[in-house]
């Protein structure tokens, strides 16, 4: 049995940029990961390395090894380096994106492997996006 070891704390917050770390927190994320306060995000799967990021920005590091590539797998995995400006530009004078880029703003895609990829959208085919939002399925 493979046993993860802490590997330290810091602070996200001023690593965000415009990210609303609830918001990305809550999307492609299970009610068991995610409660609202704090989700756990998996950062490798092959050398295991977990993250428990809570959305006042604090964050745990866990894994088999330690590095300083947890932190930058874990920036990567949340998306805070995506520069979604030009969307929301040309999104907030669009007629049907509008609203949305308005409701989502701060909201960063998630950076999954093709396998999670694969298991959300067959998942979600069956359920709405709003559930999948606020994590009712």
């Amino acid at each position: 049995m493979l046993e993860l070891r802490y590997c330290g704390n810091f602070n996200i917050g001023s690593r965000l940029g415009v990210a609303d770390l609830e918001k990305v927190l809550a999307t492609y994320n299970f009610s068991f990961w995610f409660n609202g306060e704090a989700a756990w995000v998996v950062l490798r799967a092959d050398d295991p390395a977990v993250a428990l990021v809570k959305t006042s920005g604090q964050v745990e590091l866990y894994g088999t090894s330690c590095g300083s590539d947890l932190t930058k797998e874990l920036l990567r995995v949340l998306g805070v380096k995506e520069d979604l400006s030009n969307f929301y530009e040309l999104a907030s004078t669009d007629v049907l994106l509008s609203q949305s880029a308005k409701e989502f703003r701060g909201w960063k895609p998630r950076s999954v492997p093709l396998w999670w990829s694969l298991v959300v959208g067959v998942c979600q085919q069956n359920a709405s996006f709003r559930q999948g939002r606020y994590n009712k399925l």
